[in-house]
């Protein structure tokens, strides 16, 4: 489900019946009926109204959104996700696909790309800021203000950023490139990620390394802090899923919090009004079960013999297959590896070569240097 055919005037085979109507409430909730609307429908603004358009011509109309002094959250019947006013704007699309495209070209400005894509399988899109929706190569660059959205199957997206964040995406995911200002000199900055749904890997790069408080990850059902991270994710909706590869993030919900410090340990978030769960092990075929569509591009975390993941830090690139609900009740002994006990394995040098593929950043495939 992608944007192509959904920008515009809605399709004329639809008629009221397809449109619902309600009315913002200043820092009241509004519950949004239709569920898939709030994963895969695309959010326009007309005039201080918020527009929610599904690819077949149905609509939600909320009132007023934009006009409320205090805009209001977006949640569905079974309050499983929540869309904040500002997770609302990471998505929003342009009316007209293209107008600011041209406006910018007339005034002789050029954004400059934050990233590159450095895998991919299947399809992937670019809805750019202006909305124009353009496919994914390998070698494209993509800029701050795109929705990367992948296609079904087997697609997935591996995408290196400027400061050396990589961010991998599985099959019918929806990602948000919010922000990323950095400084090479300083190796420091400021970026932000919000992702809508699916499955997902990152690895934080410089900024978070020099002040993990300026890398934010966002999602509808819970928000990672972050502390110099390697993460794998699953958002969807009352099945979220979030377990660390490397350091330590904070996953945070309306109803509190858990930090997860200890390689392979994940917290389960049936909603956002839902208190995340105590931390678990996973092992490594859950982790696979879990995280497979995102590994497809981003090997070096793929499954290797029967190591969690990230049990050295010399094999962080290996983490073993795992995670849905199932828990793993093998002792510590059982999961502890030692990297000084191999050679360096296939997943150590893809790693090596997504090292030496960020510091090629500043000359992408197709021309144009990267810079921030």
């Amino acid at each position: 489900m992608f944007r192509e055919a959904r920008f515009g005037a809605a399709d004329s085979a639809s008629d009221a019946s397809s449109r619902v109507t309600l009315s913002a409430v200043d820092g009241g909730p509004v519950v949004i009926p239709d569920a898939a609307l709030l994963r895969d429908g695309t959010f326009l603004r007309q005039g201080g109204d918020l527009v929610i358009r599904g690819d077949d011509g149905a609509e939600v109309v909320v009132q007023g959104y934009f006009a409320a002094e205090v805009r209001p959250t977006l949640t569905t019947e079974a309050g499983d996700i929540a869309l904040s006013p500002g997770l609302v704007d990471s998505f929003l699309s342009a009316m007209a696909p293209g107008q600011y495209a041209q406006a910018a070209q007339a005034a002789g400005s050029a954004q400059s790309p934050i990233g590159r894509v450095d895998d991919l399988k299947g399809e992937a899109f670019a809805v750019r800021a202006d909305g124009t929706r353009v496919q994914l190569e390998k070698g494209d660059p993509v800029f701050e203000g795109d929705i990367v959205e992948t296609g079904g199957g087997a697609s997935a997206i591996r995408m290196m950023f400027v400061d050396k964040t990589m961010f991998a995406l599985g099959s019918d995911a929806r990602l948000a490139l919010d922000k990323l200002v950095f400084d090479p000199s300083q190796q420091s900055g400021s970026s932000q990620f919000s992702i809508l749904k699916g499955v997902f890997i990152f690895s934080s790069g410089e900024i978070a390394k020099t002040d993990n408080t300026e890398m934010s990850v966002i999602t509808p059902v819970a928000a990672i802090g972050i502390r110099g991270t390697e993460v794998a994710g699953r958002v969807d909706g009352a099945n979220s899923q979030f377990t660390i590869i490397d350091g330590a993030i904070e996953v945070t919900t309306q109803a509190g919090s858990v930090t997860l410090d200890s390689a392979g340990g994940t917290t389960l978030v049936s909603g956002v009004d839902a208190a995340p769960s105590q931390p678990f092990m996973v092992s490594p075929a859950e982790f696979g079960m879990a995280y497979g569509g995102a590994t497809s591009v981003a090997p070096r975390y793929a499954p290797t013999g029967d190591r969690v993941p990230g049990n050295a830090q010399d094999d962080i690139g290996d983490p073993g297959k795992g995670g849905t609900e199932g828990r793993s009740d093998r002792s510590d002994s059982d999961k502890a590896g030692s990297a000084d006990e191999k050679p360096a394995s296939k997943g150590q040098r893809e790693a090596n070569s997504e090292t030496d593929a960020a510091s090629d950043l500043t000359t992408p495939a197709g021309g144009d240097a990267i810079s921030a």
